[in-house]
């Protein structure tokens, strides 16, 4: 089946999936793309994944006994669900929309309802909510690609309130960000044991591989420069490995910016 479930950016992996306790059901579904989705699992009764910065905050429990939806994120950006959406998922359209609950590791995530208000599950009726890609180590982004948030019916909703914008500050022209590229393109053993002498996690993938004496160039998209403001700063990555047993054999590798070392 498909779900035709929207990103208000740009296009992405967004995956629906209804988890019916103390049943199996596997099937599959593609999204918009025609990526495919995860099969659907048990899942026994949790309380939840803990979350590292809450601590001391109680975390939420997935309901037994109702039924859950899964989303799969693999991109930060607005995403919005319909009626349609959930309806087409095998959610009860006969439900309270007033108690939609969404929330992302034990903890409620906030989000804007479009709808009358009402306890009617109307057509047309839908939430929005920023979502954010899976966030963690290298070595947890190799096993680890999508985000995962889970929403149903019978909770507290947690709905953003609308206020009016303030017109006494200008508005922001630019911001801050970041743009990586580590396309997991070749796998190639780092041909040590000695993991607890090196800054970083263990990478068995990498964007490329090259020998000494090469050259390589590689390109990247930077969306919507800003016209003017502080410098950017470029950061590269290198695994290297030396198979020359004789020692004072150092490897070396320049890095240039458009021409500019």
């Amino acid at each position: 089946m498909e779900i035709p479930i929207r990103r208000l950016i740009p296009a992405a992996l967004f995956a629906l999936i209804l988890l019916l306790f103390g049943a199996l059901p596997f099937w599959a579904a593609e999204a918009l793309g025609g990526t495919p989705l995860f099969p659907a699992s048990r899942v026994a009764a949790s309380p939840g994944t803990t979350a590292d910065e809450a601590a001391p905050e109680a975390l939420i429990p997935l309901p037994v006994g109702r039924d859950v939806f899964q989303l799969r994120l693999n991109q930060t950006g607005l995403y919005e669900i319909t009626r349609a959406d959930l309806v087409a998922a095998g959610l009860n359209p006969g439900i309270n929309p007033n108690t939609i609950q969404l929330i992302h590791r034990g903890k409620n995530v906030a989000y804007q309802w479009i709808g009358n208000g009402d306890s009617i599950f109307d057509n047309g009726e839908k939430i929005r909510f920023y979502g954010w890609a899976f966030k963690g180590s290298r070595l947890e982004r190799q096993y680890f690609t999508n985000n995962v948030y889970w929403l149903w019916a019978g909770g507290s909703a947690n709905r953003i309130s609308s206020t009016n914008n303030p017109t006494s500050h200008p508005p922001a022209t630019s911001y801050l960000a970041s743009v990586t590229q580590e396309p997991e393109q070749v796998w190639h053993s780092t041909w040590t044991n000695r993991w607890d002498l090196f800054p970083n996690e263990p990478d068995a993938w990498y964007w490329d591989r090259t020998t000494a004496g090469n050259n390589k160039t590689y390109n990247m998209t930077f969306p919507d420069p800003a016209p003017s403001g502080p410098d950017a700063t470029f950061t590269a990555e290198f695994m290297s490995h030396n198979g020359n047993n004789n020692l004072g054999q150092i490897n070396r590798v320049t890095v240039a910016m458009n021409s500019w070392p």
